[in-house]
């Protein structure tokens, strides 16, 4: 359940990912992404109960790292 909230936040958040892309470098836009990337994974370690909201966040963040990159390159 946690996965399909966080994919269904990360698609309403396409256009403005799309749109971040288009305005700032390539070489500024990957490495945040993949930082955005590392603190998800960072995040994933720290929760502590599967019910907690802080997986929900740290899902999102995951979702949108990846959406990052994919659009970016």
């Amino acid at each position: 359940m946690v996965m399909i909230f966080s994919i269904v936040f990360g698609v309403a958040f396409v256009p403005l990912v799309g749109k971040l892309a288009d305005s700032v470098n390539p070489q500024i836009m990957l490495p945040a992404a993949c930082c955005t990337r590392f603190l998800s994974i960072v995040g994933f370690y720290l929760v502590k109960n599967v019910n907690s909201p802080m997986l929900y966040v740290v899902s999102i963040w995951m979702v949108l790292g990846t959406l990052m990159e994919t659009v970016c390159t």
